[in-house]
């Protein structure tokens, strides 16, 4: 019941006014996965610098709520926000950086612990970045869901790491030549369009599938020192990191420039 006032009572007063009151919501407006319609989704929200945090909670059901299979499906989302309607890209906080949203937001909303208790999943934790922010990148003004009409031939170079000697001997490799990681999370819309943009390169990839080793790729940025995210791609030279990129600042020829630097 609350969901069906919260609509109209935060467009009507320009955000200001819900059936939450003292607790700030926004309006998720994402696109079905399955149906392909437009959907809309009263939300608590953790605001965290410009980045908007969202939790999927379900009010503590053991289904994944249907906001959450939409953006993974399609990543690009509006968010109606204090009167103000922006378009974000989404993707799910894993390891540290989970840990560390999850701490913020049962400080901020107990209720999420009881949540958790009352279920077998583990609660994503949805990050949401606007697009007119963060790491500028050539192809962030475009929609996720164009590209993934375009298809791309997909090269068969990419070379997994699946253990912490993998990971020990692609460090000593790189002494002889620079070499190219990429941390791909397989069910992330944005991860999917990094590998499209990786896939356009030639010569061999190092890949990381953060879904299913993310002890080895959190491993990676202590060794390197910088903050694991994901997607992420990082160029080692000599045991080092000379370069890496993020998100929608992921190119092939970005990454190809990167890895011809000495």
């Amino acid at each position: 019941m609350l969901p069906r006032l919260d609509r109209p009572l935060l467009y009507l007063s320009r955000g200001w006014v819900s059936m939450s009151p003292g607790q700030p919501i926004l309006l998720l407006m994402t696109i079905g996965a399955r149906s392909g319609q437009p959907r809309t989704t009263p939300l608590l929200y953790l605001p965290d610098g410009d980045r908007v945090i969202v939790l999927a909670s379900n009010a503590g059901r053991e289904p994944h709520p249907g906001w959450y299979y939409n953006l993974r499906a399609h990543p690009e989302a509006r968010v109606f926000l204090r009167g103000h309607v922006g378009t974000y890209f989404a993707y799910e906080a894993r390891g540290e950086e989970r840990v560390a949203l999850w701490r913020r937001a049962v400080d901020f909303f107990a209720g999420f612990v009881l949540y958790e208790q009352r279920i077998t999943r583990q609660i994503p934790v949805m990050v949401l970045t606007p697009r007119s922010g963060g790491t500028p990148c050539a192809r962030s003004t475009e929609p996720l869901m164009m590209w993934k009409k375009r298809g791309a031939v997909m090269h068969q170079d990419f070379k997994p790491i699946e253990s912490m000697d993998a990971l020990d001997h692609l460090v000593a490799e790189s002494e002889q030549e620079p070499i190219i990681v990429f941390k791909h999370d397989p069910h992330c819309g944005i991860s999917k369009a990094a590998y499209r943009e990786m896939s356009q390169l030639s010569g061999a990839v190092a890949l990381i599938d953060v879904a299913e080793h993310d002890d080895i790729a959190q491993e990676l940025a202590t060794h390197t020192g910088i903050k694991h995210e994901s997607p992420q791609v990082i160029v080692l030279d000599h045991g080092k990191a000379i370069w890496s990129a993020s998100h929608y600042a992921i190119t092939s020829k970005a990454v190809a420039q990167a890895a011809l630097q000495k």
